[in-house]
């Protein structure tokens, strides 16, 4: 009898979330069946409701494993050799390391300084993806970035604009970075209409969804994600590096 309760625990927690899978359970009970097995299981959860996280638990480990193989066919493309991205990066290595960021996010800041310490000890390549989402300072301040690819700048330019102390408020501020760094900021106005441009960051944008990006920064290396900028970013950043040299299925 209790598995019996068990069995029919499925079909009243499917009910419970609205799933109803009729073609599982109609070649086993009839309508008059299926009533009594509902009622002795509502019965049984009331008086065991633990039962209830125990399938929401297990629920939610299948639905993150769903997305942990989903995101592989993403990332895969962003880590290829041949991905659009690689225009948009920085160092080099066998590594790597993607990340989604926002000139006006003060922990990209600091985030920053570490990622550019880490190149150098262990061989890294990061690739950056505009990610503005802090307002509309932001979407300008990305626009003029990926426009100075086109000048060859864009590390330059996205190392200044990293190192400002304050937020960026106006396009004045962008273009006196841009002059600074050697950019024809005349040409960079024009290559900033480039439908290339926003389309690129509106994919940038329905990447950090698929890839359940929610804020900035938010890091990817091999099978690891690291949202955030947390104390120890750079103990994580290099146990991820060191993981994905033994191998990943997204790489």
């Amino acid at each position: 009898m209790k598995k019996l309760v068990i069995a029919a625990a499925v079909l009243a927690v499917s009910t419970l979330f609205t799933i109803q899978p009729r073609a599982a359970t109609t070649d086993q009970f009839n309508d008059e069946q299926e009533k009594a097995i509902q009622e002795i299981v509502r019965s049984y959860l009331l008086k065991n409701p633990e039962l209830l996280e125990e399938v929401i638990a297990e629920l939610q480990k299948k639905r993150e494993a769903e997305a942990a193989v989903a995101r592989q066919e993403y990332l895969r493309e962003l880590y290829s050799a041949d991905s659009k991205y690689k225009r948009f990066s920085m160092g080099k290595g066998d590594v790597v390391v993607v990340e989604f960021m926002d000139y006006n996010c003060p922990f990209c800041r600091k985030a920053y300084a570490t990622l550019r310490d880490l190149m150098d000890e262990t061989d890294i390549e990061v690739r950056l993806i505009e990610f503005p989402v802090l307002g509309p300072g932001s979407t300008v301040a990305s626009q003029a970035a990926l426009a100075a690819e086109k000048q060859g700048k864009y590390v330059e330019f996205h190392d200044a604009l990293m190192s400002l102390s304050q937020r960026i408020e106006n396009e004045e501020t962008i273009f006196k970075v841009a002059e600074e760094v050697g950019l024809d900021v005349d040409q960079l106005k024009t290559d900033m209409q480039d439908p290339e441009i926003n389309a690129l960051i509106d994919e940038n944008l329905q990447l950090a969804d698929a890839l359940g990006v929610q804020g900035t920064p938010a890091f990817f290396v091999g099978d690891t994600s690291i949202p955030g900028a947390p104390e120890n970013l750079r103990d994580e950043l290099i146990t991820a590096i060191a993981e994905a040299r033994e191998g990943c299925a997204a790489c």
